[in-house]
């Protein structure tokens, strides 16, 4: 009999926790709610990206002296209200591998993270050292407004990037999703699809940094759009991150005359707090993200998590 009402429980769990994946896709039922901001006092600056390696194992690049960073969290303690990471999680495993480091992914047992100061893409291998270049061309960049994001899908071995704001020559909301892949070897990208992709409108007379900051593949259909922005107006920075759900479903040609429609899944606006999500990645098994913000000398991860609406 315990073995029966335990396999019930296992089931139940199991059940619950397919229904939240199809919640995170399904639209009016779902939304990321925030768990835990961590402020983590001499831990690295300025992340701008994470992924998963294995299990409880991350990987952190910073932007601040292009630093890559293996990170541990203990998963079996994100639900407890006194658990908060510590500098010693995170251990240093190759600088100066780029001078602006943002989004990373995890693939083949390599680290791939997307410089925005010169648009190659840094592959590291942590097992034996090995680190090379390939570059990404693509011109015409506005100043400090590159590629702020890199994703992956396993299934189609497609990576994506895009523009944090629009290029020169292109009206000012829009940017483009680039599907790309990459040959090591040869040291080269092959760009497969560009998919417009429309960003929000932020007002005010002095705006920073109104765009994509990164870009997350939740499931082999939905792409997950990190979009940020601050205005400097006033005594006192009014700060949003907004991130929104995309769906791709038979990725194609298609797809690419057609700007996308996206749904808002979180949503952070704040005149107090500050907030600069520029990386995002899913804790394994679950629906929580793990988030990176980048702020100027400081090292700040949040976790978000999965919640239902009505």
């Amino acid at each position: 009999m315990q073995n029966i009402k335990h396999n019930i429980k296992l089931s139940l769990v199991a059940l619950k926790i397919f229904l939240l994946s199809g919640m995170a896709m399904g639209g009016d039922n779902f939304k990321f709610v925030d768990k835990a901001v961590w402020g983590i006092f001499n831990g690295p600056l300025e992340l701008s990206g994470i992924c998963n390696v294995s299990s409880n194992e991350y990987a952190c690049v910073s932007d601040s002296g292009g630093k890559i960073y293996s990170f541990f969290i203990d998963d079996t303690k994100l639900d407890s209200p006194d658990y908060v990471p510590l500098a010693e999680s995170f251990k240093l495993i190759q600088e100066d591998a780029g001078f602006d480091l943002e989004g990373c992914v995890y693939v083949d047992n390599a680290i791939f993270s997307i410089d925005e100061s010169n648009s190659t893409i840094k592959v590291l291998y942590p097992r034996d050292g090995a680190f090379v270049s390939v570059p990404l061309h693509i011109r015409n960049f506005k100043p400090n407004c590159g590629f702020e994001s890199l994703a992956y899908y396993p299934s189609k071995k497609l990576f994506v990037t895009c523009t944090e704001q629009a290029m020169y020559g292109v009206p000012p909301r829009q940017v483009k999703l680039i599907f790309f892949t990459m040959d090591i070897k040869k040291r080269k990208c092959k760009i497969m699809y560009e998919i417009p992709y429309l960003i929000d409108e932020f007002y005010g007379i002095n705006v920073y940094r109104n765009g994509v900051s990164d870009l997350y593949v939740w499931d082999e259909t939905t792409l997950l759009v990190v979009e940020r922005a601050t205005d400097l107006d006033g005594r006192i920075p009014s700060t949003r991150i907004r991130i929104y759900a995309v769906k791709l479903n038979d990725l194609d040609k298609s797809f690419t005359d057609n700007s996308l429609e996206k749904q808002l899944v979180y949503e952070y606006e704040s005149k107090i707090v500050p907030a600069n999500i520029e990386g995002i990645c899913r804790i394994p098994k679950t629906n929580k993200l793990i988030a990176v913000h980048d702020l100027p000398g400081l090292c700040v991860v949040g976790l978000l998590g999965v919640e239902a609406t009505e």
